[in-house]
């Protein structure tokens, strides 16, 4: 797990199973406090010990190992119903979208997508982003 705990309130948990592509996202999140992990279990795990009301947003894609991202969510929902979650997928089938529109998800990404689009979408949920001098 990686965190970046800067200068605003409204953490993210970012669930990436890809290396690389999760550190791209944490660094692109930096504004936020980012908690990044590669699977839905550690996020839960990670969720034992950290309250919930800290964190603002979920980011998680669809394809994860173990549990899939929506399943996660469930789980999160299930003791923190507010949070708000997006959901990226290389693979936006009828069914994932299906599943989106099901689950109230505040927004969903398809991959490859520009790092413009992921603050696009992360101010549309948060508010902007804000920095500090």
């Amino acid at each position: 797990m990686k965190t970046h705990a800067d200068q605003t309130a409204g953490e993210i948990v970012l669930l990436e199973d890809d290396p690389t592509l999760r550190e791209l996202l944490t660094e692109t999140l930096e504004s936020h406090p980012v908690h990044s992990f590669e699977n839905g279990k550690a996020v839960l795990e990670w969720f034992e010990n950290h309250p919930a009301h800290h964190v603002t947003l979920v980011i998680s894609d669809y394809d994860i190992p173990g549990l899939t991202g929506v399943e996660t969510m469930m789980k999160i929902r299930a003791f923190a119903p507010r949070l708000k979650f997006i959901l990226m997928s290389g693979n936006l089938s009828g069914d994932i979208k299906k599943l989106v529109h099901q689950n109230h998800l505040d927004g969903c990404l398809h991959k490859p997508f520009a790092l413009s689009e992921l603050e696009q979408i992360v101010e549309t949920a948060l508010g902007p982003l804000k920095t500090f001098a």
